[in-house]
């Protein structure tokens, strides 16, 4: 996978946890971005990039933590 389209699924991601952590987004979208992180952890893994798929399942692991605090 070409790295700028990883850096660029790093970024968006990275935003939407960010949204998802300051309470901008109903539990129903931090769903749906974690359901995008384990699709893109998911494709990542298939293509090889091990670093990578581990940097966003730790910020996917932070962001699920956050929400269950506050379930």
């Amino acid at each position: 996978m070409n790295n700028e389209i990883i850096l660029k699924i790093i970024d968006d991601l990275n935003h939407k946890m960010r949204c998802c952590l300051n309470g901008d987004w109903t539990p129903t979208q931090c769903w749906h971005y974690a359901y995008g992180v384990e699709r893109t952890i998911r494709t990542i893994v298939n293509s090889e990039d091990f670093d990578v798929a581990l940097r966003l399942l730790h910020s996917f692991m932070r962001v699920m933590e956050h929400l269950m605090k506050h379930e």
